[in-house]
């Protein structure tokens, strides 16, 4: 075998080795952030910055589904937020998706 092909293959075993852990504490910690994922999208789409409060909607609504709290009620405001901010772009198609 000539150079390149081992060195393409010692790259892909060493990337079948790797993993990533997450520990139930970062897990934890990561749904605890939901309430200021939704304080940081109030923020920016009061400060009208629809593009930074749609990250941080959408960060809300991903880890409220991720977490599997059952507060529906929160789950939908934060869907509707991420609406709320393509409607406010002019974007209504990606809106109603």
């Amino acid at each position: 075998m000539n150079k390149p092909t081992l060195s393409l293959l010692a790259l892909m075993l060493i990337a079948l080795n790797c993993q990533a852990e997450i520990t139930e504490e970062q897990i934890a910690a990561d749904c605890a952030k939901i309430s200021q994922y939704a304080q940081q999208g109030e923020a920016f789409y009061k400060a009208k910055n629809y593009p930074k409060a749609r990250e941080a909607f959408e960060q809300q609504a991903a880890w409220q589904e991720q977490c599997e709290i059952g507060d529906q009620d929160r789950l939908a405001t934060g869907y509707n937020n991420v609406a709320l901010t393509w409607i406010r772009q002019g974007e209504y198609r990606k809106a109603q998706a």
